[in-house]
């Protein structure tokens, strides 16, 4: 049996740590979190709500991401395209795997729109990324 994670987040700042108490967690036990999601709280003055398409707003989602027996975290919107970096908790493998490339392929794939930004951007970074994507 999987166990789900999900909650709120107090600050981007937090997020972190918190993710790294999960990440021993989930290195303990791999069907702890498999389908985990964390929110930045919507009472944390860091949410801003930008008015722009749904593929673009801000990435205020948390999620493990795994690629072989590598481990990250990144934020995301759930939106293809709409993820930041992923912020590696494992180490990269010295020989990597055809499973491994292939896995990593995918998550580099989906960081387009926030690629550079290892947590949401602020307003104004946003309102700029999206000027420049509108083009």
């Amino acid at each position: 049996a999987s166990v789900w994670g999900g909650g709120d987040l107090p600050s981007i700042e937090e997020t972190p740590d918190i993710m790294h108490a999960w990440y021993i967690l989930k290195k303990q036990h791999s069907k702890v979190f498999t389908n985990m999601r964390l929110g930045l709280s919507l009472d944390s003055p860091e949410r801003y709500d930008n008015n722009v398409h749904h593929s673009r707003v801000m990435p205020s989602l948390v999620e493990f991401v795994q690629a072989g027996n590598r481990l990250g975290w990144r934020w995301t919107n759930c939106v293809f395209g709409g993820a930041c970096e992923t912020n590696w908790l494992d180490p990269k493998p010295s020989n990597p795997s055809l499973r491994y490339t292939k896995e990593l392929q995918k998550i580099y794939d989906d960081v387009t729109f926030y690629e550079g930004f290892f947590a949401p951007p602020t307003q104004e970074e946003h309102l700029q990324r999206y000027s420049e994507f509108r083009g």
